[in-house]
């Protein structure tokens, strides 16, 4: 129930905020997500993912988002990880920054679910300490680096699964996936812009085994500029694959 009323308040906060500004981009983007669990004992496993983020679903870029990361699992289900991230951002779309710039980010997050029937609950939170590139015009017209800019972010995310068919004697497994998962900037240097960003997603999903999961869904990025005035609304096709060794 607080899961179902959590949702509806982030998706009426979503839509409100839309209406009530003018500027508001609307984009069509690719992500293809890798996603790899290594497990390195009973308790820790190596996360590494890579999202590949273009434009014109595929005919330029948006990002390109590297992330590597240390998961310890608890006999409570509760997992705890940190790591890092370099995404590269690209000037794109009807508000493109002014060059290409880098972002360092450290991360920490806490998980946990539960099921119920053929329903699989997850709840993740978080913590984003980001460092991004600031560049400025030299005297040729080139943008070069100028400083760092640190901000901070938390980030909280829903998912549910629900199967919707098992194959029997072979492993496989028919998914429904649907996630919220809602973006928000505090600190010294946040100007206006308090929530950062907000991303709904629906797709379907087929685990060949439990190791190897391939998903299809379409995820839409509601985003909200520095200056609170500009958005971005990205129809965004995802594709992914996830290997759980």
């Amino acid at each position: 129930m607080r899961i179902r009323y959590g949702l509806l308040f982030l998706l009426c906060f979503n839509l409100s905020f839309a209406q009530n500004h003018r500027t508001i981009a609307h984009h069509q983007h690719l992500w293809l997500v890798y996603n790899g669990i290594f497990r390195l004992n009973d308790k820790f496993n190596l996360l590494t993912e890579y999202q590949w983020r273009r434009v014109g679903y595929g005919a330029t870029w948006q990002q390109s988002l590297p992330r590597i990361g240390i998961e310890f699992k608890t006999k409570a289900g509760i997992n705890f990880a940190g790591g890092y991230a370099l995404p590269t951002t690209y000037p794109y779309g009807e508000q493109p920054v002014v060059a290409v710039f880098n972002e360092h980010r450290a991360w920490e997050q806490v998980s946990m679910g539960h099921t119920n029937g053929k329903f699989k609950f997850n709840h993740r939170y978080r913590f984003e300490q980001r460092w991004l590139e600031v560049k400025t015009p030299d005297p040729a017209g080139n943008y070069v680096f100028l400083k760092y800019t640190y901000l901070n972010r938390i980030r909280y995310r829903v998912m549910i699964t629900y199967s919707i068919r098992k194959y029997e004697g072979s492993g496989n497994e028919l998914l429904f996936m649907i996630s919220d998962e809602a973006f928000i900037n505090f600190g010294k240097n946040v100007a206006r812009n308090i929530f950062d960003q907000n991303r709904v997603y629906a797709g379907l999903g087929f685990a060949f085994s439990e190791k190897y999961t391939a998903s299809l869904g379409y995820l839409n990025q509601f985003i909200i500029k520095p200056d609170a005035v500009r958005c971005e609304n990205n129809h965004t096709l995802q594709v992914g694959i996830t290997f759980n060794l």
